[in-house]
């Protein structure tokens, strides 16, 4: 696929920035606060299908977005997404995207602050045959002075069609594949690297837990599916139960991190090669009880009320009420969808005299996501 990279490039030298308005490659005078996904992108054109062809792969049945390269220092929101170069690139928001100007015009009214629901084809090869392959992901778009700048274009190029580690100094990420069959990296030029691994998805994972713990069971599953399933689990806490022979994961711990000092909303469960159980865990947190005995759910038109629930409680010099529900029950599973999925979730906490709203950060929302694809993968193998 190296020779349709560089026949594209070859082609059409001046390669759209996207989200750059003005469709110029140079780095140097795109608005520091474009709002992008990190990629190099254009239209579905003539010249892409002239490649195609020259190549003698597949020419998609719908127009789209053409992902040249993504980006993958920083790393990237598309990168972090799971996108990769030559996908393609059809849907936004649910809103079709054919140019670079609508293109840009979707993810800048979106904001830094609000997931992107992107709709995408990906050349797959099977039964010795390539052929596009509708898949979907989310992304949380960032600035664009977020993102790493001190490349040229070369540089990049030369970054998309090889990896290989002498090409990385030591004051700049050297992404390297965790394992076969996963477009996740970890970087080599971490300052706690091997201790911990900084992974391409934003995560941290010790290299004594993936060793021990979930590079076995990540390896036991086809190649294909790895990634949901490391992506999710590397977002929570976890370890092994040895006499259940599962993996256990419930919210992060960091003491910085959004799970640790606040109310929130996330899952917890158990899983094996072969089938998960999941708990939605919905926690309140503050200075005052509350004495919560139900809940309310608004997803942007979407509201949902609990009957009355048990609330576990526990006090330092705050206080915390949380309650579960089954994962496994439709109607849960159904709202937890209706929230990943939403713009704006608020949750209240209702007590006997008292309530308190929680609105829930796009971080929590990505992650019970990620670990979604995750159980569905596993249940699905």
């Amino acid at each position: 696929m190296k020779k349709l990279l560089l026949s594209i490039i070859a082609i059409f030298p001046f390669v759209a920035y996207a989200n750059d308005p003005n469709n110029i490659a140079s780095e140097t005078i795109v608005d520091q606060n474009t709002v992008v996904l990190g990629v190099k992108a254009q239209p579905l054109d003539k010249t892409i299908i002239l490649a195609l062809k020259e190549d003698e792969l597949p020419i998609p049945a719908v127009k789209g977005i053409f992902i040249l390269s993504v980006i993958k220092h920083s790393p990237s929101p598309a990168f972090i997404a799971g996108l990769k170069d030559y996908d393609l690139i059809i849907k936004i928001n649910d809103i079709t995207v054919e140019t670079i100007s609508k293109f840009n015009k979707i993810i800048s009214a979106n904001g830094t602050q609000k997931t992107l629901r992107i709709v995408y084809l990906r050349m797959i090869k099977e039964n010795e045959k390539y052929i596009w392959k509708r898949f979907d992901t989310t992304a949380v778009p960032v600035k664009y002075k977020d993102l790493l700048k001190n490349y040229t274009e070369r540089e990049f190029i030369e970054n998309a069609i090889s990896t290989d580690a002498s090409q990385a100094s030591n004051n700049r990420p050297n992404w390297v594949k965790l394992t076969e069959g996963v477009e996740i990296y970890y970087d080599q030029n971490y300052q706690y690297h091997p201790a911990e691994m900084k992974l391409s998805n934003g995560m941290l994972l010790r290299s004594e837990d993936w060793t021990n713990c979930l590079k076995g069971f990540v390896e036991s599953i086809p190649a294909n599916k790895r990634y949901d399933v490391i992506d999710g689990i590397t977002r929570f806490y976890f370890n092994y139960d040895k006499f259940e022979k599962a993996i256990k994961f419930e919210p992060l711990r960091y003491i910085s991190g959004p799970y640790a000092s606040n109310s929130y909303i996330s899952l917890k469960g158990s899983l094996t090669n072969q089938k998960t159980q999941a708990l939605l865990k919905v926690q309140y947190m503050g200075d005052s009880w509350i004495f919560a005995d139900r809940i309310k759910i608004v997803a942007d038109d979407f509201s949902w009320q609990s009957p009355t629930i048990e609330f576990y409680r526990d006090s330092t010099s705050v206080v915390w009420e949380y309650t579960y529900f089954d994962l496994a029950n439709p109607e849960i599973r159904n709202l937890v969808d209706k929230i990943i999925s939403a713009n704006e979730v608020v949750i209240r906490f209702i007590g006997p005299q008292y309530y308190s709203d929680f609105d829930v950060p796009n971080r929590m929302k990505t992650d019970i996501a990620a670990m979604l694809k995750a159980i569905d993968t596993i249940n699905r193998h």
